[in-house]
């Protein structure tokens, strides 16, 4: 174990150390769309018979969603509760992936797109605000903080070259693929460590 993974495990508790992986988790599977994004949509567009104007749409559009969502994210998380919103804006975000995987139509593509970024928004949003609510305490929040910033640029180093490799040999769809399973993994571990998070308070 590294002296800086050593020195979080032990600015945190074990409430506060499970918040973190389960907002590790959502954070990078969230990043592997826009780290790989650039490599899928021309060939999306091309292989679903778009035009350069539909490219250039197709860029700006997931942002004007993941903007017109970002401010309701704090108000659904009030109404239904963070956990449950991170669990139904993970099943949206990949239903959004699964979409883009198999669109028929430039038009599924897009709606697949728009769902994502619009999950990915609160996913974000909602995450840091439940870690920042958790760990309160300058040591903890330092340690906190500094582990989860390390996760999006390992995802932007990594999932660039598995795209380029998987464009080199596949389809774009594979590419489209690894968001999928982005999404299933994210579905599963936060739930299960949100949902023993959850069982560990109320035994307190």
């Amino acid at each position: 174990m590294s002296a800086g993974a050593r020195a979080t495990r032990e600015a945190l508790s074990e409430d506060q150390r499970r918040m973190l992986v389960g907002v590790c988790i959502v954070i990078g599977a969230i990043a592997v769309v826009p780290s790989t994004y650039d490599f899928v949509i021309n060939p999306l567009v091309d292989g679903l018979g778009g035009s350069d104007a539909e490219v250039s749409l197709l860029r700006q559009l997931p942002s004007v969603a993941a903007v017109l969502v970002i401010f309701l994210a704090p108000v659904l998380a009030a109404r239904f509760g963070s956990q449950r919103l991170i669990a139904v804006a993970a099943v949206f975000f990949t239903i959004g992936c699964a979409t883009v995987a198999t669109a028929p139509t430039l038009t599924f593509a897009t709606l697949g797109l728009v769902l994502i970024a619009s999950a990915s928004s609160i996913l974000a949003v909602v995450v840091l605000g439940m870690l920042s609510a958790t760990v309160v305490s300058a040591r903890s929040r330092a340690s906190a903080f500094a582990g989860f910033a390390l996760v999006a640029p390992v995802v932007y180093m990594a999932m660039p070259v598995l795209a380029g490799y998987l464009l080199d040999h596949t389809t774009w769809r594979a590419v489209a693929t690894t968001w999928v399973v982005a999404g299933v993994v994210m579905i599963v571990t936060t739930r299960r460590l949100f949902a023993e998070r959850s069982r560990t308070r109320r035994s307190q």
